[in-house]
């Protein structure tokens, strides 16, 4: 709780250092879930601050978080779906803003992206300042994202989501349908509601029932999409460094990614280490599902 809190004042530094740039900014996820789906029933924690700008606003905004002493956690790619071109971590000691342009899986370009997000926004008090919070059709959409992102390696975003399937009014999430459609969203939108079997039915009941991506359902499987990217490289090099950066991946992805591996260097060997035993358990499963997506896509075809 205690960071948390800690959390909520570097947003509203951020927000408020950001806004006298000139950036406007929206929240997403942390504080703007927690008063929406955990309010008076349990408790949100949440550990870095998720901040959507435009991209013509990007590299003010990057320049005000180096101002602010925010160092980039990663300047190079890290591994294929980190650090994407439309999301980058910056971190100063334990604080960490995660600067978004667009989100995963949304198809729109991120000048799109921004339009239709921030359209409709609804002010929203973190430590003691105001803020811009998303509006509801557009929350529930970044929840079944964030879900079809992690394909259910983060508990977190499955409580999420599954608070939100059960919680969330049946319009607002026809309406997030709708927001969906207009950033090529509707894919991922359908992959993260059919993780759960009551997000099933709500996904037959708006429409979206038969549309989840063949990208995001992979993502359920763990590794599942590692195999599929590998089958899609282009060439044996290519293959040969695709591999090498899923078994070795550059320190700075395993300090963003793993708490272990920020403990030291023990705690980067450590990280290796326990890396290559999550793929080595995981790599079956994995293989069978994406041979069961090649099936079915030859079937459909």
């Amino acid at each position: 709780m205690a960071h948390t809190l800690a959390v909520d004042v570097v947003t509203a530094e951020v927000v408020g250092a950001l806004g006298r740039a000139g950036v406007r900014s929206v929240v997403l996820k942390g504080p703007t879930l927690a008063g929406w789906l955990y309010r008076g029933e349990a408790v949100r924690t949440y550990g870095d601050s998720d901040l959507l700008v435009s991209a013509a606003d990007r590299g003010t905004a990057e320049a005000e978080l180096a101002r602010l002493g925010f160092e980039q956690e990663m300047t190079e790619m890290a591994a294929d779906d980190v650090l994407l071109a439309w999301s980058g971590p910056w971190r100063r000691g334990r604080s960490v803003v995660d600067l978004h342009t667009s989100y995963y899986g949304i198809g729109a370009d991120p000048a799109r992206a921004w339009e239709v997000l921030a359209r409709d926004t609804e002010q929203l008090t973190v430590a003691r300042a105001t803020v811009e919070a998303p509006a509801l059709p557009q929350r529930a959409l970044l929840v079944a994202l964030h879900a079809a992102h992690h394909g259910g390696r983060a508990p977190r975003a499955m409580t999420d989501l599954d608070r939100a399937v059960r919680l969330v009014p049946e319009e607002v999430w026809r309406d997030a349908a709708s927001v969906a459609e207009e950033i090529d969203a509707v894919g991922a939108l359908a992959a993260g509601l059919t993780m759960l079997p009551p997000g099933e039915l709500l996904a037959l009941r708006i429409g979206l029932a038969g549309r989840a991506s063949p990208e995001s359902t992979l993502r359920r499987t763990e590794v599942a999409e590692g195999f599929a990217r590998l089958s899609a490289a282009d060439g044996a090099g290519a293959r040969a460094r695709l591999l090498g950066r899923e078994l070795c991946p550059s320190p700075a992805f395993l300090r963003w990614s793993t708490p272990l591996a920020r403990r030291g260097r023990r705690g980067l060997a450590a990280a290796y280490v326990w890396r290559w035993v999550w793929l080595a358990r995981r790599a079956p499963a994995g293989y069978l599902a994406f041979r069961r997506m090649r099936r079915n896509d030859s079937a459909a075809s």
